[in-house]
């Protein structure tokens, strides 16, 4: 799954029904994935959803940290 630079919103994202194993964040942004079990922040460098997430995104938001 690609994130725009301009930033999208998801429906919920369950890993293993869709396949989805990594995100692709643009350079310079940083990606923070939430659900009810709390949030993990993600840059370019982090290609994989941890386990924390329970295989489950509910929420994703994307803000610019440098340029």
């Amino acid at each position: 799954m690609e994130i725009p630079a301009g930033g999208a919103s998801f429906q919920p994202i369950n890993r293993q029904e869709f396949g989805v194993s990594s995100i692709k964040i643009p350079s310079g942004f940083v990606v923070e994935l939430s659900n009810s079990q709390g949030s993990e922040l993600y840059k370019e460098s982090t290609p994989y959803v941890g386990d924390a997430m329970n295989d489950r995104v509910e929420g994703i938001a994307i803000t610019q940290i440098y340029t």
